[in-house]
């Protein structure tokens, strides 16, 4: 099964008020890294407007408490 990321700025907004690693961060199949709100295996639904399918992933990386930069 394959899991896609998401990503949602207003998802975001309200997941940094509620969490102390609000800064999600996996790898994707070609090997970036890259930050997402939400992650699935199936179906996906999300009351997001603004929500931007990332693509696949291959593994997580890790969770922050502050943004990071990564180009990889």
């Amino acid at each position: 099964m394959t899991t896609y990321g998401y990503y949602s700025a207003k998802q975001f907004e309200n997941i940094k008020h509620h969490n102390d690693r609000p800064y999600i961060y996996w790898k994707n199949t070609n090997g970036m890294i890259v930050q997402v709100t939400e992650v699935t295996d199936g179906n996906y639904h999300n009351n997001f407007n603004d929500v931007i399918k990332l693509g696949p992933l291959e593994k997580w990386y890790k969770s922050s408490s502050e943004y990071i930069y990564i180009n990889k």
